[in-house]
């Protein structure tokens, strides 16, 4: 946004701000749980010069300006789920989609941070660790941390495919994280094989 880079920092609580040749310009935030401090962010997504930051272990998604001044927030613990861990964050269609790791489901906001519904995903077990989520259009890319595959389902949860297992063999992951798809391919960080693997997405 605005030329720069913005990098969640996981446990270093803070977000990092580069500019586009990779130099390091400034950071915000620093642990704790009140306005503007963060534990565990790990995943940001833009819309509109405004930063949505997955404050993992508040239990909330934090919004900030692109100078790093805080805006507004909102909780992740709803319905049933009283200690939430949003680890992911995307936005498409004027809908907020952030992946909930305790319960392995996808919470839904509109861009006021209303919520509008949970979505439970189709076919989901009991050692599925949901670590990272992308959605284009209508199709729901997610990956299983635990069982190392990638998932992929239509936009109200139901399961069109998986694939991968564990390995460090092409297709093949170790702790799949990130995930992003631009309509053509997936690519997905392969965290402990240190790599990007890149896939064609199947019509």
């Amino acid at each position: 946004i605005n030329e720069k880079i913005f990098v969640a920092y996981g446990f270093q609580n803070m977000i990092q701000v580069f500019d586009m040749n990779g130099e390091f310009l400034h950071s915000f935030g620093e642990s704790g749980n009140q306005l503007g401090e963060l534990i565990e962010a790990y995943k940001i997504s833009a819309s509109e010069d405004e930063l949505f930051v997955s404050d993992s272990g508040n239990r909330r998604i934090q919004v900030f300006d692109t100078e790093g001044n805080f805006l507004r927030q909102f909780s992740t613990d709803m319905d049933d789920i009283i200690n939430s861990r949003p680890v992911d964050v995307v936005i498409t269609d004027n809908r907020i989609y952030v992946a909930e790791s305790s319960t392995s489901s996808i919470l839904i906001f509109d861009m006021d941070g209303n919520f509008l519904k949970r979505l439970i995903l189709d076919e989901i077990g009991l050692n599925t660790l949901i670590s990272g989520i992308d959605v284009s259009d209508e199709i729901i890319f997610v990956t299983d941390s635990n069982n190392d595959k990638i998932l992929i389902f239509d936009i109200d949860g139901n399961k069109i495919m998986h694939f991968g297992n564990s390995g460090d063999h092409y297709g093949e992951f170790n702790n799949p994280k990130d995930i992003v798809s631009d309509g053509q391919r997936i690519f997905v960080s392969d965290t402990y094989n240190y790599r990007i693997q890149i896939f064609d997405l199947i019509p």
